[in-house]
């Protein structure tokens, strides 16, 4: 039976792969991240905790084992020593694992992400959930922000408000994006906070005025559609496109025969797409021509505007050798830690589709359309870009897109459902 253990993460140095924070032994088959964004930022140095599953019994040095009963009741002595490893400030209240597991991020998190791991978010169909290896989905419920849940979540929405606004400031530049019907519209980055704005008055109706930080100016909304999409079909070049603008943010990648190639041996090969979806609930999808020798590619969602930040998508098939697995990883800072891999099944891709889905705290990757990971991630909120990297030289990547998960084609009756009388000013704005 999968047993659970309360475990600190380990630091593995792959000069072939990049160096990455992994669970503390092989063979895990989940993990939920307990890390505060600092620890997951780091590049090696004192590893921070999580509660990572095994299909069996381990012995890992300094874990406190938790059992495999989900419903089981956890003894005082073991809920103080959990206390006491994660420094809470205040003793656990759940008496059964799952829901020490789900107090642990919920009303014990951090919506700063500094001392602890920040807390669940909730999906566009308005729920948290948690989802562990070798359990699945352990625990859902509706979200409110009325119940004990919604002010930590509402702290993290005008947190990431507030950075989004700021990163953008002035900015008026100009890009393009679809919208559901294809058509064309131009939009300024100095107005992106007012789509992420507008995508969470969609989800959760209400007032968008309290997803806005006190000392902040209210400045309406916009209507939050968004589609990206690249071919890379385009004569040979050492500038990507040509139908997005590019920051190669690691590694050099070029245009060869209408794909992307990646060039440079470094560890990651990174790439960001130079315009903002109206949210950080979306998908990216990305065609995998060629995998290179390390063979690890894919999409990445949630990519910070200015920072080597984001979630990855990966396919790998290194023959011979155990590394031959979908997996989906965070990178933070340019730090990687593994998040969660599934080997079964696995057959070397080519020429096949990558998407990875996040949607809230709940990261979903797919090959062709086919569900392959799924997993529980709560440490990387309110990033608006997207991208796709690889690990070193010659891997090659064709058609590229992004779509915000609350896309939808725009009319009036949408205007009245979801933004009601307050969103009259940014719907004028928008009409010019």
């Amino acid at each position: 039976m999968t047993e659970l253990y309360l475990a600190p993460w380990r630091w593995v140095l792959d000069p072939d792969n990049g160096d990455r924070w992994e669970a503390p032994l092989p063979g895990s088959v989940g993990c939920l991240d307990l890390r505060s964004v600092p620890q997951f930022s780091s590049l090696g140095g004192t590893p921070g905790p999580g509660i990572f599953s095994y299909p069996g019994p381990v012995v890992i040095p300094g874990a406190l084992q938790l059992g495999n009963d989900l419903a089981g009741s956890l003894s005082n002595p073991v809920k103080a020593a959990i206390r006491n490893r994660l420094n809470l400030p205040s003793a656990l209240s759940a008496t059964t694992l799952v829901d020490v597991l789900w107090e642990l991020l919920t009303t014990k998190a951090d919506p700063t992400g500094l001392l602890r791991c920040k807390p669940l978010m909730p999906t566009l169909a308005g729920r948290l959930g948690l989802h562990l290896g070798g359990f699945s989905l352990i625990k859902s419920k509706p979200f409110s922000f009325d119940e004990e849940e919604g002010p930590l979540a509402l702290a993290v929405y005008q947190a990431d408000y507030r950075q989004v606004r700021q990163e953008r400031l002035g900015d008026d530049r100009v890009f393009i994006v679809r919208d559901n019907r294809g058509n064309p519209h131009p939009v300024r980055f100095s107005d992106t906070h007012k789509r992420v704005l507008s995508a969470w008055v969609k989800q959760f109706g209400g007032d968008y005025r309290r997803f806005i930080p006190p000392d902040l100016p209210d400045e309406g909304m916009l209507e939050p559609f968004t589609t990206l999409d690249e071919s890379f079909v385009t004569g040979d070049s050492d500038i990507l496109g040509p139908d997005q603008t590019w920051t190669e943010v690691v590694g050099d990648t070029d245009i060869v025969s209408s794909r992307a190639k990646t060039i440079d041996t470094v560890p990651t090969n990174s790439n960001r797409v130079g315009a903002d979806l109206a949210g950080d609930n979306h998908s990216v999808k990305v065609l995998c021509v060629t995998l290179a020798a390390t063979r690890r590619m894919g999409p990445c969602a949630r990519f910070a505007a200015a920072a080597t930040t984001f979630y990855a998508g990966l396919t790998e098939d290194d023959p011979g050798i155990s590394h031959a697995h979908w997996t989906i990883s965070l990178m933070s800072a340019g730090t990687e830690s593994e998040l969660a891999t599934n080997a079964t099944g696995y057959a070397a891709p080519s020429s096949n589709t990558l998407k990875l889905s996040v949607d809230g705290s709940s990261l979903e990757l797919f090959q062709d359309d086919v569900s392959k990971v799924t997993t529980t991630h709560t440490g990387v909120t309110g990033n608006v870009r997207t991208g796709f990297m690889a690990r070193k030289a010659n891997s090659i990547f064709g058609a590229w897109q992004a779509v915000d998960l609350a896309a939808a084609a725009f009319d009036l009756d949408r205007v009245e459902r979801y933004f009601g009388r307050g969103f009259g000013r940014g719907f004028a704005r928008s009409m010019g």
